[in-house]
């Protein structure tokens, strides 16, 4: 028998919870794998937590995870008789999960930033941190490992003990479901729609009735399967649907409704994201770059400096990881 065509089988780590009922607190936080060179193939369970909270302790909920991969990436697995290498990729999870697995200060926290050192700023309008600025140092893994950013760094990690595991560059934060459809993206929808990113931007009743029914009417590409859905039920939208807006829809529908500085504000978004999406236009990346930080520092000339979360600034760390990881859409086969 022949073993399979790759010399090395590289694993992405999903953590993710998942209320079970409406009706109660009990959940499951499993870690789920992938392997990326058999996109084909479905993620597999690794381990499931089960419980009426999230984990309460790092170490016991990743500890039979670690203990195998201490093994397994040091010295692979046979198949057929052949030794096939195996890396962990990445590992991909919300940004409470992240910060939780990392053992560092909450997401939106002070020093919570994963990929580099800003600091946030209390603003009083929202009661909450923000993150000014796009020129900020980058945190490493030596720095990470020797517990230089003591602000940062809560606990110990057992992501330490994983060998290879690089603490800054394969723990994600600009991965597709997350930050940008269910982040970004969600946020402008429903925030044009409530009014809550301020007056000015928002959408008259008609304006939001207009393109309901204009979403609703759209033909989209025969590979996506979720057809849109109206504005008024924006909250049970599912990530396709929020991907779909930005990338078909949202430039069409938008024009006309929204003041022209918001709207060539997302324009920004659109290209930034859309190049970012294919190695197409790899030789324009530096390009998308310098739009999602044009489009971070204008978030506040347009929305006002209280809207600057974690997920507007974590748009800075995309270009970093789509280089590395060659497209946005490294993880658009998420288990979810």
């Amino acid at each position: 028998k022949q073993g399979p065509p790759f010399e090395t089988l590289s694993l992405n780590l999903f953590v993710d919870g998942l209320p079970l009922y409406k009706s109660s607190s009990l959940q499951f936080w499993p870690i789920l794998f992938n392997i990326h060179e058999m996109p084909n193939v479905r993620p597999m369970i690794a381990g499931i937590f089960c419980g009426n909270t999230k984990p309460g302790n790092a170490d016991e909920y990743l500890k039979k995870l670690v203990e195998e991969l201490k093994i397994i990436l040091v010295k692979g697995t046979t198949i057929n008789g052949v030794t096939i290498a195996i890396k962990l990729r990445a590992v991909i999870a919300d940004s409470p999960a992240r910060c939780f697995l990392k053992g560092v200060t909450n997401f939106n926290g002070y020093n919570s930033c994963l990929k580099c050192t800003c600091h946030g700023e209390y603003n009083h309008d929202s009661h909450t941190d923000i993150f000014k600025g796009v020129n900020h140092k980058m945190r490493t893994d030596k720095n990470f490992r020797a517990k230089a950013y003591r602000q940062h760094q809560k606990k110990c990690s057992p992501l330490l003990e994983i060998p290879f595991l690089n603490m800054i560059r394969d723990i994600i934060v600009s991965d597709r479901l997350h930050l940008i459809d269910l982040g970004v993206q969600r946020r402008l929808l429903l925030g044009w729609r409530d009014g809550t990113l301020g007056l000015h931007a928002k959408l008259s009743a008609s304006a939001i009735s207009e393109i309901s029914e204009f979403l609703q009417r759209i033909k989209l590409p025969s590979e996506i399967h979720r057809p849109f859905r109206g504005l008024n039920v924006l909250k049970y939208w599912k990530a396709t649907e929020f991907s779909s807006f930005l990338h078909y829809a949202g430039i069409v529908v938008l024009k006309d409704v929204l003041p022209d500085y918001v709207y060539n504000h997302f324009l920004l978004l659109f290209c930034s994201i859309t190049m970012l999406s294919t190695n197409v236009y790899k030789n324009n990346w530096h390009v998308a770059n310098e739009m999602l930080k044009e489009f971070v520092v204008q978030y506040s000339n347009v929305y006002g400096d209280k809207f600057l979360t974690s997920n507007v600034h974590n748009l800075l760390h995309v270009y970093d990881e789509v280089f590395f990881f060659r497209t946005v859409n490294y993880f658009v086969n998420l288990p979810v």
